[in-house]
């Protein structure tokens, strides 16, 4: 969960699954409930928590997350925390009569102790 520090209020989650047959590799995602939260770098803060948690606590050699190309602050986010795009699905789903592409993102424990450490 994410909470605000002001109030202690419950505004979000972190969470992650695995793939079977990949047990080094974990899939992330980050949701921010109330837009009053939106860009005010809680999501950032509260991924880059995360991501040190999940490589300090577990034996995880890469952390991916995916987003769609309509969600630029999660791109910023997955940017800003050394993640590299690593693929891009086009046209995936049509959201309100446009097509969006599916984008996957990836980070090696290496590249995270290399800049946050």
């Amino acid at each position: 969960m994410i909470v605000h520090r002001e109030n202690n209020r419950i505004i979000g989650m972190v969470n992650r699954y695995m793939e079977e047959g990949f047990p080094k590799v974990f899939y992330i995602g980050i949701e921010i409930c109330e837009d009053k939260y939106l860009n005010r770098g809680i999501g950032t803060e509260a991924f880059k928590l995360w991501i040190d948690y999940l490589f300090t606590f577990s034996g995880a050699q890469k952390i991916e997350c995916h987003t769609w190309s309509l969600n630029p602050r999660m791109m910023r986010v997955a940017e800003k925390l050394s993640f590299i795009v690593e693929g891009r699905e086009r046209e995936l789903i049509q959201w309100q009569d446009k097509w969006q592409d599916r984008i996957r993102y990836g980070l090696l424990r290496r590249e995270w102790e290399r800049t946050h450490s």
